[in-house]
């Protein structure tokens, strides 16, 4: 992970090193001193990774002509894409732009583009953005080495940036991976694996429990006597896969292999069974 707060000539030295020992992942951080950065150094970088105003200095100083529209612009999608597109006519590979409460925008070497949103944090939260770029980057650097996809790895990133927005400096800001994971955490759907799934299909079920609905009435015309009937009725919302049964209210008048019988015939699978003992058993639950 390099920056250019170094001579250039040790950025290139490390970058030829690194490609001729080969399987070395090579990142360069734009900001820092704002000079040309020559179309070999972009050939021997993996990434390329500036913000915005450091793309536009960059393929500025590299000849892309930027007049009225191109500024007005600069913010849109679009624009972030031709920008990045210029350096890699240049020799660029994959270019990685930061985008502050924008997220970030991905031009990878074959040509896709990968939209990353900002993690959003109330105004209140937000108290110094120095160093949050830099955090962003090596935690995008640390998830790819670790074997996480681009998708992924611009996620956990843009968790680290949003973490080091909340502190004054930028050492004090760096977060710890704790930190991260738990920003993650908080934004993001848990991936629990409800009913089984394999990894190439959408990895969450819509649930609900058994007895809900019942604001729905239209659902089921006839009358929820037994859990069965229950079942049957949560069949006919769509979308749905998956329900919740609680335990021992559901469970009175059929056995699991019933249940389980009735959900196969539903096309649903369980998504828990929730422990809702009667206030009798309180003290002993």
């Amino acid at each position: 992970l390099l920056q250019r707060e170094v001579p250039e000539y040790v950025n290139l030295l490390i970058a030829s090193r690194a490609k001729e020992r080969k399987g070395i992942l090579v990142m360069q951080d734009v900001g820092g001193e704002d000079r040309p950065i020559s179309e070999l150094m972009l050939g021997l970088c993996d990434y390329i990774v500036p913000n915005e105003s450091e793309l536009r200095r960059l393929v500025e100083g590299m000849g892309m002509e930027m007049g009225p529209a191109t500024s007005k612009g600069l913010d849109d999608d679009h624009m972030i894409v031709a920008q990045a597109k210029f350096l890699q006519s240049k020799g660029a590979n994959n270019v990685l732009v930061t985008r502050g409460s924008r997220g970030s925008t991905l031009l990878t070497a074959e040509g896709t583009i990968i939209q990353q949103p900002a993690l959003r944090l109330p105004k209140n939260q937000v108290v110094d953005e120095t160093g949050a770029g830099d955090c962003y980057r090596a935690a995008f650097a640390v998830a790819l080495l670790e074997g996480h996809s681009l998708e992924k790895s611009m996620q956990f990133a843009s968790a680290a940036g949003s973490c080091a927005v909340e502190v004054n400096g930028a050492v004090p800001s760096t977060p710890w991976r704790t930190d991260v994971e738990a920003r993650l955490m908080d934004d993001t759907v848990l991936s629990i694996p409800r009913g089984g799934y394999k990894d190439e299909e959408y990895p969450f079920l819509i649930g609900s429990r058994l007895n809900s609905m019942k604001d729905r009435p239209e659902l089921w015309d006839s009358e929820l006597k037994t859990p069965k009937d229950y079942v049957q009725r949560q069949a006919t919302v769509r979308g749905l896969t998956c329900v919740d049964f609680n335990y021992p209210q559901h469970f009175h008048t059929w056995s699991s292999k019933e249940a389980k019988q009735a959900l196969e015939e539903a096309g649903l699978v369980a998504g828990a069974v929730c422990l809702r003992y009667p206030s009798k058993f309180a003290r002993g639950a």
